[in-house]
Order: structure tokens, then C-alpha cells, then sequence
């Protein structure tokens, strides 16, 4: 190649096998970023000086290549590089606006929503997983191949998403996946998409607890009153209302519009009402809006004469914010007194012609003992004859809305409310999810087993499923590993990509941070590591922009550790066996893992802080130690940090009395290179010798008092045989495995192993970290032959 290219696909031929050409691709530096089939590849940033394998080809007639193969994902790429696209991504009404704003919402005081069924982490309060072994999650680590599966969910008319939908629901997972792969390139990120296509029609809302024919309804109860001659109970929504029958069937031919069905009204009333209450002491109906009320003798006759009237006119005493209008209204049989409820406090009547009783206006959770989030800005309430309950309403986010019941005199809230107005996260989804699943061959009842599926069949570390769908859920977007579903609507905003690059973010353990979300500063989040979740909006302080706190393309400082990115990234820093304990200690970064069963898992809790778990260490040894090694003749752990080092014999007490001391001062004859800094130290067992190395160099010791032995340095190359050449230059630690009295060597994201030096490396090595020690970024360092 003679010119640079900053992205373009690449096809695979079909005699070469596509994993042999990634891997050849990955050797020269180049990742390949979105895989859009097992031989279609796009690749970013290639050199002009590189060369590319045998057999990968780039395609210069890309419209061609998408007509012959027919492929959404091509499409949506392609689509990606017009100016329609290009011009939407430049212009994001909603940038930088908190993700519960409600400029974003359309909802304030949201209410923050439960975990969902089969979630490790769900939407906006993801409980995460301290430790999970590879073999076993889908989702650890951001980092490697990551099978993401595009499943496509619409129904019949409205419903429908044609192609241009689809191409657009695509290109933004595109574009939100790329935007992930670019905060951390040593993650070496490759998504592996697939997209799937299924139309399902259903009756939304089947199964509501209330009978709540639509969206609006079963985001938001505005008024609800029951009629005593014939127990029917009404309910206002927006400018519409139903009817349900006294066993809480919807009526036929409900919802209505206010405005055909109640005869007089002023025309604001007809676009929705405030509040409504039916009184029995006169046996009237009275409506709310703003400032003003009418009222009904009978519901089929035309509103009363000489209303609407002033609420402050006719309700005396009602503090000046009631005045101006009240959120809901409530009479109650067992004292016949009428209650209005506005923002977070109420009022009692016991006859409205002396005013509100003495001692109110009064707080609403305190004298209803409602949860706090019903404390306040309640949206309606109901006094249910039949079952002698009382309701209150409370607005939700999206298609949310909850309600919580308690009995019609004294007593507490009912167990088990809260709950949703219509259906859960998990109900509504299902009611079409699992006939799109069925439809297309996939496990119904096991959404983890799809992922497992995934991840296997298309050789990668990790799989999620992204759902996008047309069909009514409760909320524009949520996670729960091994998923995420998002609402897509023709006119979805701009931020499409950044949404889902936030849903993903929680697929990986990368928890909210704004302040709805009920984020609590300092809380432990992630799972490869442990971070505070310090930048949630919650803490005391200044928080700064990131995409799982509002709607930037933006990172904080501990979002990268939430998804594991940091320690553990591009190389293993230090090893050693504690002899003492039969415990290995890996370090990197700031951390550090221990393996009580190097076969096994890593120990639960691991990875850890170095700074939180190795007492009085100096703070240039808290991240980022250069060597270490347990002596047996004297029981001590040392450490290595620039030109400097620790000894310890008990990590209970910290360092040794006098310690750091300079290399240069207490190993005596080491070359200088070697005193301004080791790579790798190892104490070996078959000897009794201390080793140091330093670049291609290395030393042996066996008296540290007398210095190296003779004939020391010497090359790596010529002494350690069969070293691939990538560790013949440097390795960057070592260890002695005592248990199995074996010897160990690492190089960015591979080591190898020697059960006897003399006879070379093991077979079958070098070999990945990744998978045989943790989940780490597949980074070479030799040619593709000796990956064995």
C-alpha cells in the first residue's frame, strides 16, 4: 500500500480462513474494528507502509458489493458516510443535558425503576457482580471480540419500521459501538454484529393491571373518580378518558375524547383534567383544571350551570398554591371528608362552607405513611367502593406510570406496591419478545443461553443482544445483561447512538451517575474491578460530563475502570509466588490479582488496589511496580519500582525498617540500565539464584552481596531457548511457580512456560492471558507462527 486509508472494508477471500487474516492484521497493528460478516471487515487508520495479508482485499465499488450480498449492516455503514447522517451528529438538541432531564424524559421527579427479571444489571440501578469467571459471563471485560446480535422487533401499520428504519436503527449501533472502541484502543475491540428481523402483532398492554388501553394511560393516571349508582370507574389521561366496568373491565369503545362526551365544558377542560372527585353529600361530580372547576349532577347530562367557577372563590381557606390549582382530589367514605393534594402536602375538608380543618395544610407522606416517592406531585387519586381502597396515582418515566393501595380507613400500604399502572419492564417486553424469539429460532425462556450461543458460534469473549422495537415498552432504553432494549420511533433523536453507547456502558458493568438513577457517591461499581462511583451526581462537589451521567460523548476518570479498562491492559507489570501463603500475585497499574488455584478462578475480590492492601508502601509503589519476587532464604517479598525498591517480611507490617533503598546501593555490579530500573525478577527454585532482566539483557545472582555471577549480563536470545523473538527483546515479568515448580515469562498479552529451560518452551506455547489467567486484550509481540 502507498496511501493512507482512515477507514474502508475489506473482503475475505474464500480459501483463506478469516481468523488466520484478523489475526495476521492484528500482528501489523491494524484492529479490525467492526466485523459486518465473517468475511466482510471494516478496518480504520492503516498505514501507507503497511502491508496487508494475502488474500483481504479491499472493495472500491461498495455499492456494488451491498447489492450482490444484500446486507443491512453494509447498508447502514454506507448510510453512515452520507452527509443526512454526518449533518445529525453534528447537531444534538439534547447534548450534554443529564439523562433525567426532563428535556430528555418529558418527566420530572421521575421515580427511579426496580431491576427487572433475569438482570445482572438493569437499567438506571444496575446491581453488578464483584467477580464472575470468563467461562461463565457474557460481558466482564470491554474488551477482545464481542458478539453484539441486532434483533429488529416491529408490528403491523403504525408499528411497521421499514428498510430506511432498519438501516438507521443499524448505523447508530454502529456508530455507538465505534465511539466505545476509539476511548480505549488498547481494548482492541472488535464487534461482531449480526442482525435479525421479526414482525409481531399483539394487543399492547394485554394483561395491565389497570385496563389501560395506550401509552398515555399507562404512563399517567390525571384524574379517577368511581360512580356510586353503578360503580363504574372513570379514568382521565391527556385529552381522553375510559371507562371500566365495577370488576375493572374496559367498557366498549373506550378511550374517548373529553371533548364528545362531556357536554359544556370550557374548551381547556377538554384537553385534559387536573383533578376529579365525586361528593357524596350532594351526589355531584366535580372536575378540575388550573384555577377553575365544573361540576356534574349527572355525568350524561350537560355540566351545571354557572360553572366553571374559581376555586379560591368556593373552597375557602386553601393555601394560595391550591388556589391555583390541585394535582388530585380524594372523598373518603369512612369520615365523608374531601382531601386535595398539591406538590407535597394535602388538605382536609370536614365541611367545606367553614374552610380546611384546623392543622392542615400537612405533609403527604406523613400523614398517608405513602412511600417517599409518593410524597409528593401525585397525579390522582381514588376511593374504589367496591373494595373499600384507596389509590394514588403517581406519573412514570416513558410509559411508567405506578399506583400504590391502602385501605379505605386506617391501616398501612398494601404489601407489594407500589406497581406499575399497566406492566412491568419484563411484561411488557415479553409480550412481544418472546414471539419474535420464537419466530426466529431462538431460545424463548433463556435470553443468557442465546448469548452463550453467540459467543460461540462466532469465536468471541463476549455477546449481548441489542433489541430495538417498534412495540410499546416502559421505558426508551434499559439493560440487563445479557441485553439491552431500546424504543425506535421514525422520529427517534439524534442522540440514538449515544443511548446505546450508554446501554452498552451497563452491559459492562458501567453504572449511572445521574441523579435519578438513586447513584450513590462512592458505591463500588464494575466487575473485572471495584471503583467508586464517584462522578454520580449525587456527590458533594463538581461533577463532569460522561456518557453514563448525560448525553456527551464523554468519559470520566472512573468509567473506564467500571468497564474494565486500565490495570491489566497492556501488560502484566510483576509477578511472584508467596511461598508462605502458596499463593500467586499478579500486578499492574494500580492493581494487583491473587490466585489461590492458578488452574482456577482468580480469588473473589480480585482485582484490588495496591495502594488499599500492601501497608505503608511508598506512593510511587502503588502503581505501576517494575518487578518482585519472594526469596525462600530469607521468607521476604521484594518490590522494584524505578531505581528504587521495598523488602518486606511481613505485608501485615509493611516494608522493612528503612526502606525504599536505591538498586544501586545494595545490589552491587548490576550494569547501570539495571540500576535505574528491572523489568522482570525471579528467585529460582532448582538454584537458589536470584534473576534480573532488563531489556534483552539479563543477570543472575547468587550471593546479592557479591554482585552478579560471572560472565553476567548475558542475552535473553542465547539463554533461554526457545523464546519467540518479541520476548528475546524484553519480557516484562516473570515468575516461579513453586507448586509446580515451573517458570513463567510474559509479553504484552502472551507468556510462555518452562518445566525444564534446557528443553525450551512448553508445547503449545506462547499462549493468550487472556482466558488462562483473566479476561486481557489479545496484544501480540511476534510473528502469527508461534501462536501455536
Amino acid at each position: 500500500m502507498s496511501e493512507s486509508i482512515d477507514q474502508a472494508i475489506f473482503t475475505i477471500d474464500n480459501q483463506y480462513d478469516p481468523q488466520d487474516i484478523i489475526i495476521q492484521l492484528a500482528e501489523r497493528g491494524i484492529n479490525v474494528r467492526l466485523q459486518l460478516d465473517d468475511r466482510t471487515l471494516v478496518l480504520y487508520d492503516i498505514g501507507g507502509d503497511v502491508a496487508l495479508p494475502v488474500g483481504l482485499r479491499q472493495i472500491q465499488d461498495v455499492e456494488s458489493l451491498a447489492n450482490n450480498k444484500k446486507s443491512l449492516l453494509l447498508d447502514a455503514w454506507r448510510f453512515r458516510q452520507s452527509k443526512e447522517f454526518l449533518e445529525s451528529k453534528r447537531h444534538v438538541p439534547e447534548a450534554d443535558l443529564d439523562w433525567d432531564d426532563p428535556r430528555i424524559t418529558g418527566v420530572t421527579n421521575d421515580i427511579p425503576e426496580p431491576d427487572f427479571e433475569l438482570v445482572e444489571s438493569a437499567f438506571f440501578v444496575p446491581a453488578l457482580v464483584a467477580h464472575t469467571a470468563p467461562s461463565t459471563h457474557t460481558s466482564e471485560r470491554m474488551i477482545n471480540r464481542v458478539a453484539v446480535s441486532i434483533i429488529i422487533v416491529d408490528g403491523p401499520g403504525d408499528l411497521e419500521l421499514d428498510e430506511n428504519d432498519q438501516k438507521k436503527i443499524v448505523a447508530e449501533v454502529q456508530e455507538g459501538l465505534d465511539w466505545l472502541a476509539d476511548q480505549e484502543p488498547s481494548a482492541k475491540l472488535t464487534w461482531v454484529t449480526t442482525v435479525q428481523y421479526a414482525t409481531v402483532d399483539i394487543e399492547p398492554w394485554q394483561g395491565s393491571r389497570w385496563p389501560v388501553p395506550n401509552e398515555t394511560f399507562n404512563r399517567e393516571i390525571r384524574a379517577a373518580f368511581q360512580r356510586p349508582s353503578d360503580n363504574r370507574i372513570f379514568m382521565f389521561s391527556g385529552s381522553n378518558y375510559i371507562r371500566m366496568s365495577a370488576n375493572g373491565n374496559l367498557d366498549y369503545g373506550y378511550p374517548k375524547a373529553i371533548s364528545d362526551n362531556w357536554k359544556g365544558m370550557p374548551a381547556n377542560f377538554n384537553l385534559g383534567i387536573d383533578a376529579a372527585l365525586w361528593r357524596e353529600s350532594n351526589d355531584k361530580l366535580y372536575l378540575f383544571k388550573g384555577d377553575e372547576y365544573v361540576r356534574f349532577s349527572g355525568i350524561d347530562q350537560k355540566m351545571d350551570i354557572g360553572y366553571p367557577k374559581k376555586i379560591k372563590d368556593n373552597w375557602p381557606g386553601m393555601p394560595t398554591s391550591f388556589q391555583e390549582g390541585i394535582d388530585a382530589a380524594l372523598m373518603r367514605k369512612h369520615n365523608g371528608k374531601i382531601y386535595f393534594f398539591k406538590g407535597d402536602e394535602y388538605v382536609r375538608f370536614s365541611n367545606v362552607s367553614q374552610g380546611i380543618d384546623s392543622g392542615y395544610p400537612r405533609k403527604i407522606e406523613e400523614g398517608w405513611q405513602v412511600p417517599s416517592s409518593f410524597g409528593k406531585d401525585i397525579t390522582a387519586a381514588l376511593y374504589r367502593i367496591t373494595n373499600d381502597k384507596i389509590y394514588f396515582f403517581k406519573k412514570g418515566r416513558v410509559n411508567g406510570g405506578r399506583y400504590i393501595r391502602r385501605p379505605g380507613g386506617r391501616g398501612d400500604i398494601d404489601e407489594g406496591y407500589p406497581k406499575p399502572i399497566g406492566l412491568n419492564k419484563n411484561e411488557a417486553e415479553r409480550l412481544w419478545r418472546d414471539k419474535a424469539f420464537a419466530q426466529l429460532g431462538l431460545p424463548v425462556d433463556d435470553i443468557k443461553e442465546y448469548a452463550q450461543q453467540l459467543r460461540a458460534s462466532h469465536n468471541t469473549d463476549w455477546a449481548f443482544i441489542a433489541i430495538f422495537t417498534s412495540h410499546p415498552i416502559t421505558w426508551f432504553a434499559y439493560a440487563g445483561t445479557p441485553r439491552t432494549t431500546m424504543r425506535y420511533a421514525p422520529k427517534s433523536n439524534n442522540s440514538f447512538n449515544r443511548v446505546f453507547s450508554h446501554e452498552t456502558g451497563h452491559i459492562f458493568g458501567a453504572p449511572d451517575e445521574y441523579a435519578n438513577s438513586g447513584c450513590i457517591c462512592g458505591a463500588l461499581k464494575g466487575r473485572f474491578f471495584r471503583a467508586p462511583n464517584d462522578n454520580c451526581s449525587n456527590c458533594s462537589g463538581t461533577t463532569v460530563s460522561c456518557i453514563m451521567k448525560n448525553n456527551s460523548q464523554a468519559i470520566c476518570e472512573y468509567t473506564p475502570k467500571h468497564l474494565g479498562w486500565g490495570a491489566f491492559m497492556r501488560s502484566i507489570d510483576a509477578a511472584l509466588y508467596r511461598k508462605s501463603n502458596n499463593k500467586v500475585y499478579l500486578f499492574s497499574g494500580d492493581e494487583y490479582i491473587r490466585f489461590s488455584n492458578v488452574g482456577g478462578l482468580r480469588d473473589d475480590g480480585f482485582p484490588t488496589l495496591i495502594k488499599n492492601n500492601w501497608k505503608g508502601l511508598p506512593a510511587s509503589f502503588n502503581e505501576g511496580i517494575d518487578a518482585a519476587f519472594w526469596r525462600e532464604s530469607n521468607g521476604k517479598i521484594y518490590f522494584f519500582k524505578g531505581a528504587q525498591y521495598v523488602r518486606i517480611t511481613n505485608p501485615a507490617d509493611g516494608p522493612d525498617f528503612g526502606y525504599p533503598k536505591p538498586i544501586a546501593d545494595n545490589w552491587p555490579g548490576l550494569p547501570a540500565s539495571f540500576n535505574e530500573g528491572i523489568d522482570a525478577a525471579f528467585w529460582r527454585e532448582s538454584n537458589g539464584k536470584i534473576y534480573f532482566f532488563k531489556g534483552a539483557q539479563y543477570v543472575r545472582i547468587t550471593n546479592p552481596a557479591d554482585g552478579p555471577d560471572f560472565g553476567y549480563p548475558k542475552p535473553i536470545a542465547d539463554n533461554w531457548p526457545g523464546l519467540p523473538t518479541s520476548f528475546t527483546s524484553g519480557i516484562d515479568t516473570a515468575l516461579m511457580r513453586f507448586d509446580s515448580h515451573q517458570i513463567y515469562f510474559f509479553k504484552a498479552g502472551r507468556y510462555v512456560r518452562y518445566s525444564n529451560v534446557s528443553n525450551g518452551i512448553d508445547p503449545t506455547y506462547p499462549r493468550w492471558i487472556n482466558l488462562n489467567w483473566m479476561p486481557f486484550p489479545r496484544l501480540l509481540g511476534g510473528s502469527v507462527i508461534e501462536l501455536g
